[in-house]
């Protein structure tokens, strides 16, 4: 979702609800990503 205060709260939440939403549609909100 990023890292506080680069992301707002608002901003935190939508990121959220779309990741929910993708959970109820079956998809993995988190893809692959390198490791850091």
């Amino acid at each position: 979702m990023g890292v506080y205060p680069a992301v707002g709260l608002k901003q935190a939440r939508d990121k959220r609800d779309a990741a929910r939403k993708q959970l109820a549609a079956g998809i993995d909100p988190n893809p692959w990503r390198p490791p850091y």
